[in-house]
């Protein structure tokens, strides 16, 4: 199936190019539908807490309206219970990263035209095929290069490094035609990818999508459908780190309606199950996983570009990690490690980006299990990595892991660990956005 039956009005929005914007969902029937679900379960308040690692007075409190369940409290319960994601979509968490968040409409170019075009960068004469070709190897080497140092980069950094390349892309592709003005477009296309990625991991989520569109202009101007699928699966990808599943499913949806390469459409189906897992729905999780998994067997058809493939290339097992993140959102945790635990085994710490993403998310998963000692252990060596105080996306992880840890607030594992976890979270606590690095086509 696509984006799932709860998806299509979502869907149907985006493509009429209206704005989507997710009002908080009332809590008031969360409570009573708890108590329902356990009693119809044969369980007590003690016996509820024993399955999910929350105490009974805890519970008393939740199912009377006194107190606010968190997303581990309703993700567990969710599981526990069997519900599908009922309990998910009676509870406001207040853990979104910006409630009511406001998504442009997927696939839209960005209203600024001189976000993708620098006329005063158009070359003088006309340029030789051959020196175009030797250009275009160089440039996808470039691409290549700087994904890698992606991985351990301040990503203000990487934005600044891909914009001069980025820059003379369209520059060279403006007296061009044919075959290699498409290629050089679509190279540009991937640049302006690698952007939007590096734009995220600094925390500013409307630049990232303002790249994210010129991303889509490139490839549509290049006739480059994967490239355009891709960058469904970036707006998916954003939407899960704001806690928006119906945001997630709509816009990987989109990624396979439109997608031809089975590595983007799967990576597509990752992300639609991720945000299924998000909304509570283990069926509809399993389903796509499933799909994602027969893609990625099925291959990529060989591309005339020379760039790399899209989406990740530094971690060891995508699916592995999707899959390993998504049980953890259903409260499975004791199978989330069991998927995560040999994924970061095999995952080498000079990855950094990669290998702090699946130990964030594998502490989560050992916390969640009440396996304090292990999870503290494994955040004190995420905290070794100079990358945490730069990753948006990871720190995303490590607040989530910091309120956890706080359940246990008297052990003294978690007494030596929780201060360094907010030492480290400090820096960016406070920060906004900030024009220090200006978008293609702004001025001081």
């Amino acid at each position: 199936m696509g984006a799932g039956a709860g998806s299509h009005h979502v869907i149907g929005l985006l493509s009429q190019g209206e704005t989507m914007i997710h009002e908080p969902i009332r809590a008031s029937a969360f409570g009573p539908e708890l108590r329902r679900l356990r009693t119809a379960a044969g369980l007590s308040t003690h016996g509820l807490g024993r399955l999910i690692h929350f105490s009974k007075g805890h519970i008393s409190k939740v199912e009377n309206g006194l107190k606010s369940p968190s997303a581990q409290f309703v993700r567990a319960a969710d599981a526990v219970l069997a519900a599908e994601g009922r309990l998910s979509a009676l509870a406001d968490t207040g853990e979104r990263t910006r409630p009511g968040t406001v998504h442009r409409r997927a696939g839209s170019a960005s209203p600024d035209p001189e976000f993708a075009v620098r006329e005063d960068l158009t070359p003088a004469g006309p340029v030789e095929e051959a020196e175009v070709e030797y250009s275009l190897e160089a440039f996808g080497g470039l691409l290549r290069h700087l994904r890698d140092l992606g991985q351990t980069l301040d990503p203000s950094t990487a934005v600044a490094m891909v914009k001069p390349p980025f820059f003379a892309l369209r520059a060279l592709t403006a007296p061009l035609s044919g075959p290699l003005a498409d290629e050089a477009l679509t190279l540009a296309a991937r640049f302006a990818d690698f952007a939007g990625w590096m734009t995220q991991e600094t925390g500013d989520d409307v630049s990232a999508l303002r790249w994210v569109d010129i991303s889509a202009a490139l490839a549509r101007e290049a006739n480059d459908d994967d490239i355009i699928a891709h960058t469904h699966v970036r707006r998916a990808n954003i939407a899960l780190y704001q806690q928006d599943a119906h945001g997630t499913i709509a816009f990987a949806g989109l990624a396979q309606e439109v997608g031809r390469a089975p590595r983007v459409k799967g990576l597509a189906a990752l992300r639609e199950a991720q945000g299924h897992a998000l909304a509570g729905s283990h069926e509809e999780f399993k389903a796509c996983l499933d799909r994602a998994v027969a893609l990625f067997a099925g291959g990529e058809p060989e591309r005339p570009h020379r760039s790399p493939p899209l989406g990740p290339t530094k971690i060891a097992d995508p699916i592995a990690l999707a899959e390993g993140w998504s049980l953890h959102d259903l409260g499975r945790s004791a199978e989330a490690v069991e998927v995560l635990e040999p994924l970061l085994a095999a995952t080498p710490r000079t990855r950094a980006r990669a290998w702090a993403r699946t130990a964030s998310r594998l502490a989560l998963a050992l916390a969640g299990l009440r396996e304090v000692d292990r999870a503290c252990d494994l955040t004190g060596d995420i905290l070794t990595l100079p990358l945490v105080a730069r990753s948006a996306t990871i720190r995303s992880d490590l607040r989530q892991l910091s309120r956890t840890l706080n359940r246990w607030s008297s052990d003294p594992v978690v007494r030596r660990t929780v201060p360094r976890l907010s030492a480290a979270l400090l820096p960016m606590s406070d920060r906004r956005p900030t024009p220090s690095a200006p978008l293609p086509g702004e001025e001081r």
